[in-house]
């Protein structure tokens, strides 16, 4: 649409509540202003320029076709494709692989202290009991008193038991999945 009003054979109307005033007010001023309609024929003009008719090129690529027994040089590369790429299989695999990398090396870090994170479990759980709130990344060590948190209660966030429940039940899991 940007191209017909620049190139000055359209009007952009924008698209609002009341559309029927702008719209009507763009169409009589295409319908009143001749330039409107001298654009609209030359650009019909340089459209319908063909060198042969729809018939002759469509014989002309069928011969082509033959001549050059299936014209391989014009088919898709996207045919040679082996199927397994084709449905993605081996970025899957490749994920998959990661995935399992990357939750086998935090299942080890957890189990680092020999009772499945039990230091880490604990650090946690004195912070719930004396109702402190934990520091989160923020990735911004202007917005307070470094990237690990701010001011009480800006950057950071309230632990609640439930943060607990989550890590002792993820560090079962991680245990349970290594031995």
């Amino acid at each position: 649409m940007d191209q017909a009003v620049h190139q000055g054979y359209g009007i952009k109307v924008d698209y609002q509540e009341d559309l029927a005033k702008p719209l009507k007010s763009a169409l009589d001023k295409m319908l009143n202003k001749p330039s409107y309609t001298e654009k609209a024929k030359r650009m019909s003009a340089i459209f319908h320029d063909l060198i042969a008719s729809p018939r002759q090129e469509l014989v002309h690529w069928v011969e082509h076709v033959v001549r050059t027994q299936g014209a391989p040089h014009l088919r898709s590369i996207a045919l040679h494709v082996p199927w397994y790429q084709k449905m993605y299989l081996d970025l899957m695999v490749i994920t998959a692989v990661l995935l399992y990398i990357v939750k086998n090396i935090l299942c080890w870090t957890t189990d680092i202290s020999g009772a499945g994170g039990a230091y880490a479990r604990d650090v946690i759980q004195s912070y719930l009991r004396a109702d402190r709130s934990l520091p989160r990344l923020t990735g911004a060590p202007s917005q307070g008193a470094g990237a690990l948190g701010g001011a009480r209660g800006q950057d950071t966030w309230r632990a609640a038991p439930a943060l607990a429940r989550a890590y002792d039940a993820w560090c079962q899991k991680c245990t349970s999945t290594t031995k």
